[in-house]
């Protein structure tokens, strides 16, 4: 898989994600530590995860037709440099949980250009054969970086240099910045070239609204999202209380299962492209869904076997929930990069993010409100159940079936009438 590492454009884009997902984890962890110096109540976090939410939520599916009529190179580059004035900015903002929250959803925004420019810059600079590696490559380093920047940040916080530490993360977005602009991306010629510079932003987001309803290959992949990151969004909200509630771990185990769960992710997402080589990604994540539904009913057994033998059985549940984790991300996110056209795939991919957000937020706030009534370990095991009925009912849609075609891309530039080529 690191093979692909010898793609220039590829290794540069992917140097820059680590840096920068580096400064924006230790970031993350900043603003949660100071926003809870300027309050005691605990609703301070739900607000600081709202504002990084949020603009997602509201942006995503808008600024889709900027990402396709832009380079994308100058966009990722742009929103690395105001994430960095933004980080700047923030230094002053250090004492008030207002201009905190505010520079998040700032912060937000410049996310929201990003990320869609750099999912949009993976199939020009990859061939289609190669899009599984990247897409495992880059999985298995944000669950990486998940572990390392909060380790990081937190050795950082001792020393008490707020200003220091933001300055910090603002020069990782600014070395980003740099990367990205030797990073070398072919650009689209099309034979409607003229047409489509006319297009205007209302025409071209509705075209990107049209080509999802009218395709049965994205309506798929969204449908296998949707669901996915609504019912892990629901169980991950439960983890956390589980874990001290329920199974009372302490602080140094607490700690120590985040990691087995992070390590154990990383380790999956490694090994998924082979696996994908033998299975067809809608059956993995398919089958991923039973998996993991039948691990949250397993739960209670898992509870009651850690009353007999502390922590074992805790360790290894949760070791099997990171590790299939992954199983879902990779495929269905290698599905949408080799179905999409280039030429639209900055308003798909943005489209995705608004649901995939919104997603999040209605199963955290689920997961919440039912386990507030019933308990984490019920509530996981209702989360299960949503799995395992889906995982019966969706294989017999047409949905499913249009994800088992060979070239499923051609299904896609077939009804668009595309022709692209690289220069």
């Amino acid at each position: 898989m690191f093979s692909i590492l010898k793609n220039a454009s590829y290794r540069k884009l992917w140097l820059s994600q680590v840096i920068s997902e580096l400064g924006d984890g230790i970031t993350s962890l900043l603003i949660l530590y100071l926003a809870s110096k300027t309050s005691d109540s605990p609703l301070v976090f739900s607000y600081v995860l709202i504002a990084r939410y949020l603009p997602n939520v509201i942006l995503g599916t808008f600024v889709g037709p900027i990402i396709d009529k832009f380079p994308k190179k100058r966009v990722m580059i742009l929103a690395d440099i105001y994430r960095f004035v933004i980080l700047i900015g923030m230094i002053f903002a250090q004492s008030s949980l207002v201009l905190l929250i505010l520079f998040t959803l700032l912060l937000g925004v410049g996310t929201v250009f990003f990320e869609p420019a750099k999912s949009a810059t993976i199939p020009r600079i990859m061939d289609n054969e190669s899009i599984p590696n990247a897409v495992s490559l880059s999985q298995s380093t944000t669950m990486a970086i998940s572990i390392i920047a909060p380790s990081i940040g937190g050795v950082l916080l001792l020393t008490k240099h707020y200003s220091f530490m933001l300055i910090l993360d603002s020069l990782t977005f600014l070395l980003s910045a740099l990367i990205l602009f030797f990073i070398r991306i072919p650009t689209d010629i099309c034979s409607k070239e003229g047409e489509r510079q006319k297009q205007s932003y209302k025409e071209a987001l509705k075209e990107g609204v049209k080509t999802i309803s009218s395709s049965t290959v994205l309506i798929g992949l969204f449908s296998l999202l949707i669901v996915g990151i609504f019912v892990f969004s629901f169980i991950n909200t439960n983890i956390y209380p589980l874990l001290l509630n329920d199974f009372k771990v302490g602080e140094l185990h607490f700690g120590t299962l985040q990691t087995v769960f992070g390590f154990t992710a990383v380790v999956g997402s490694l090994l998924v492209p082979k696996i994908m080589e033998k299975i067809k990604s809608s059956s993995l994540v398919i089958f991923t869904f039973i998996f993991i539904g039948i691990m949250c009913f397993l739960v209670i057994p898992t509870y009651k076997a850690h009353l007999l033998l502390p922590l074992v059985p805790v360790y290894i549940w949760l070791a099997i929930i990171g590790f299939t984790n992954t199983f879902i991300n990779v495929p269905v996110n290698s599905l949408l990069l080799q179905s999409v056209p280039k030429e639209i795939l900055g308003r798909v991919t943005g489209i995705l993010i608004t649901v995939i957000n919104l997603s999040s937020l209605i199963g955290l706030y689920s997961g919440g409100f039912i386990a507030n009534h019933i308990g984490s370990i019920w509530a996981i095991v209702i989360g299960g159940a949503c799995l395992l009925v889906f995982s019966l009912v969706f294989p017999l849609t047409k949905y499913y079936k249009s994800l088992h075609i060979k070239n499923e891309k051609s299904s896609i530039e077939e009804m668009k009438g595309v022709s692209v080529e690289e220069s």
